[in-house]
């Protein structure tokens, strides 16, 4: 499946900002391939172990199987929107995925897409975890949605997602060209959307033009929910 045009953009956008830090002979941006999705679920599973949200709906005792839990769930995440996903490798062989972002387009499959993906991880979890996760997630909708209503229509604006950097290579300042180039791509045609668990994210997200619309908590995890309108 050929990727959108905005994705293609983004993937520029990203690779114009690592040449002008000195990193275009380390990294590089690209659209992810179904063939890899495992791989970079698990990267990505890796840099979500100890986020609050994951900790709270699978639970904090057995990091072990919380980790074998996300791996599944960034794994399907990255295969349902593998065209529409941004990710970030070395460019030295034995090539690495280091950082990547999931957009969620305003098309007419996005909605139905989000549903099927969302079925088959609580389909996989198992009843308990299932709940607590549908249950979580359901209360974030219904706080989000109205508050992304605000800003934009859904036509007109795009979810980003499970947005990671791999622990090992924090600090490089990756996550921020990661960002920055996504929104220039993406806020020429619309509004994006999002949210973070996480006071330090929200400062960060502040540093690349974003606003917090609301801040809210959702069974004792407090969210920060948040949009950077189109430019």
């Amino acid at each position: 499946m050929s990727s959108h045009p905005v994705i293609a953009e983004a993937c520029e956008e990203i690779n114009r900002r690592l040449a002008g830090k000195q990193q275009g002979q380390l990294y590089r941006a690209r659209v992810v391939t179904d063939a890899e999705t495992e791989a970079v679920g698990h990267v990505c599973a890796q840099a979500f172990l100890e986020d609050p949200i994951f900790k709270h709906v699978l639970g904090e005792e057995q990091p072990e199987q919380r980790l074998r839990q996300l791996d599944f769930v960034f794994a399907t995440f990255y295969w349902t929107w593998s065209d529409t996903s941004v990710v970030i490798e070395t460019v030295e062989a034995p090539r690495r995925v280091v950082a990547g972002v999931v957009l969620n387009l305003p098309d007419g499959e996005t909605r139905y897409l989000r549903q099927l993906a969302f079925v088959k991880i609580l389909w996989h979890l198992g009843i308990t975890n299932s709940f607590r996760m549908a249950r979580f997630f359901g209360a974030v909708d219904a706080l989000t949605g109205p508050a992304w209503a605000k800003v934009a229509p859904p036509r007109d604006r795009v979810l980003m997602d499970a947005v990671f950097v791999d622990p090992g290579c924090q600090g490089q300042g990756l996550g921020k060209t990661l960002i920055q180039g996504t929104l220039e791509a993406v806020n020429r045609r619309w509004t994006m959307i999002f949210y973070t668990e996480s006071e330090k994210n929200e400062a960060f997200y502040h540093r690349c033009g974003c606003e917090t619309l609301e801040q809210v908590t959702v069974e004792d995890v407090p969210l920060w929910i948040m949009s950077r309108p189109k430019q």
